[in-house]
């Protein structure tokens, strides 16, 4: 994504208690290093991230949500 347009980025967690998802402003697509994830302004542990996904591009009838068990 080379034109510098911001959208928003659904961005998923692992942790203990779950899947977690929060929407992060970039211009720019994650970058995944070996410790971490940067996305725009945000940082993640990089065996916490899941995915990131451009928001615009997701759709929701089509995601089954997982059952905890």
């Amino acid at each position: 994504m080379a034109d510098g347009a911001e959208r928003e980025w659904l961005v998923y967690l692992m942790g203990p208690a779950g899947t977690i998802e929060v929407v992060v402003k970039s211009d720019t697509p994650p970058e995944i290093g070996n410790a971490e994830v940067r996305l725009g302004e945000s940082r993640f542990l990089r065996e916490t991230f899941a995915g990131a996904f451009p928001q615009d591009k997701v759709k929701y009838n089509s995601v089954t949500p997982a059952s905890k068990g």
